[in-house]
């Protein structure tokens, strides 16, 4: 069954820089490593999965880049294979980090500003985030073990979530 918990953020945050450390090795200084989903966001509720955002500067270098991250032990999801955006996963048996999604793309894109505008709106906005971690928790109930199910479930709140975080995080970037 899909369970969001709520989550050790300092464990978070920690797996999450020893990851980060790996990738910068790996991928050399030219990309932006962010944490990224429920697990950058103190007290919420998630799958405990860490979420990393890895930004290159131009879309060109989006494959040399997914094909490091290939040979670090990650693999590719359906979401998007090649393109403007990749999504990798890892488990423990594969890269010794446990539950790892790793999301490729380039800076100063739509996708790549919408990661940081609803991690920056749910920080800001801890009501907002205990919200969603309810609506997670509700969820779970009717999605049982199908996580496709569980994704659908959640997809117009997200849509609505991530409406307000664009406004937001235009406004405190300026």
């Amino acid at each position: 069954m899909i369970r969001p918990i709520r989550q050790n953020y300092r464990e978070n945050t920690r797996l999450f820089n020893k990851i980060k450390c790996q990738f910068i090795c790996i991928l050399g200084g030219n990309v932006v490593i962010e944490h990224v989903g429920s697990t950058a966001i103190p007290k919420m509720s998630g799958k405990n999965i860490i979420d990393i955002l890895i930004g290159v500067p131009t879309i060109s270098e989006i494959k040399k880049v997914a094909q490091k991250i290939d040979k670090a032990g990650y693999f590719r999801g359906r979401h998007n294979p090649s393109g403007e955006y990749i999504f990798f996963a890892s488990r423990n048996t594969e890269t010794g980090s446990g539950d790892t999604h790793i999301h490729l793309t380039a800076q100063n894109t739509e996708r790549y500003d919408d990661f940081l505008a609803l991690k920056k709106y749910l920080l800001d906005r801890p009501s907002v985030a205990k919200k969603y971690s309810d609506l997670k928790r509700n969820i779970t109930k009717t999605a049982g073990n199908d996580r496709q199910k569980y994704k659908l479930l959640k997809n117009d709140y997200i849509d609505e979530l991530l409406k307000s975080a664009r406004k937001y995080y235009e406004k405190v970037s300026k």
